[in-house]
Parts: structure tokens; sequence; C-alpha cells
């Protein structure tokens, strides 16, 4: 902000995930609001001079918030480490070859899905029901805000239970169940849970 001392607003039709044109409206160094645009309002506001025109670029929050994952990092050294598997051959070797495998639950983390096959990245879940019919293993993505879960985790982990707790609609719960992918607040609370698994 410090180049544009007089800068109230920024148009965009590029803004980070979503559609369509807005105005970014600033007050000092803070975006008070982000308010959707029709087009020719957009086009009547990057007329005025305290207006930045970002139209056709791409616009992103600042990354400034700085923070430490503690008790996460720390959690990644006691799971077995993912990062680089490129099939679901692969990802179930590393997890029963790990030490971590003999502990009562199977924790690994830092899959990317996008090293899989295409084929392979809806068949996450079915993978680990075979390999692991009896054994409970909850696999956290590289993003750090989902996981993978296979049938004996989920009722291990009461999810269902813990979804209505936290009042989760009854077809996202099914989605999930069916993916095996835990995400959003399910993902964050069931993350808190394990803490103390």
């Amino acid at each position: 902000m410090g180049t544009f001392p007089q800068l109230r607003r920024i148009v965009t039709d590029g803004l980070f995930n979503r559609r369509g044109s807005y105005s970014i409206d600033i007050s000092g160094e803070r975006i008070e609001r982000i308010v959707p645009l029709d087009r020719p309002t957009a086009t009547e506001l990057v007329a005025e001079a305290d207006t930045l025109d970002a139209r056709g670029k791409l616009v992103l929050p600042g990354f400034i918030d700085s923070h430490c994952h503690t008790l996460a990092s720390a959690r990644y050294l006691l799971q077995t480490d993912l990062f680089g598997v490129s099939s679901l051959d692969e990802m179930v070797e590393r997890i029963r070859s790990a030490p971590q495998f003999a502990a009562d639950f199977v924790l690994a983390g830092r899959l990317d899905r996008m090293r899989l096959p295409e084929s392979s990245r809806t068949a996450i879940r079915a993978t680990l029901d075979a390999a692991f019919p009896d054994e409970p293993p909850r696999m956290g993505s590289i993003e750090g805000h989902s996981s993978w879960l296979n049938g004996a985790a989920w009722e291990r982990l009461k999810v269902d239970e813990l979804a209505q707790s936290l009042g989760l609609p009854a077809e996202e719960l099914a989605a999930m169940r069916e993916s095996g992918i835990v995400h959003g607040k399910l993902g964050e609370a069931l993350s808190e849970a394990l803490y103390s698994t």
C-alpha cells in the first residue's frame, strides 16, 4: 500500500478463488470490505483517481500471517511421511514398512494426491480399506487441512458423532464418508482429537 497512499479501492476480476468483478474497499492499510460489481459499475469505478484498475490481473491477499504449527510439526516427526509418493502401491508399502505401523493408531502425513495418477486419486479410501481392513490409518494431506480415513479409522475416531456435534449436514458427511476425505470444520475438529490419540 505504500506506493498508493491515496488508494481507496482496487477493482479486479481476478480475485483469488472468486469469479466476476469485485471492488476491494480499503481504509488506510486494511481491507474494509469486498463487494461484487457488475461490469458497468466496475468501468465507472476504475475512472476514479483513488482506484487501482487490476482487471485482468490476479489479486492475492498479503501473505503476512506469521504463525507456526509447533504441535503439528512435532506430530509429523511421529508419523509416516508420505511426501513424494507417486502411486497407491507405494503409499501402502511406505505405511506398512514404517516403524510407526506397529502403533495402536497409524498416522501418516504429507500425502500430495496430485502426484498420484489421476485415475488413482479417487481410490485412496478403497485402497486403505483393502490394505488395512483392521488397522485405522489416518493420512493427512500435504496442505494440512484434509485427511483420508478408512472404515476402521472412521469408526475408531467416531467421526459420525463428531460431525453430528458440529451440526454438519448429512449429505456433506455422506460425501466425506464415501470418499474417505475429511475436511472443513470436521477435518479441523478431527485433527484436534488426534492430538490426544
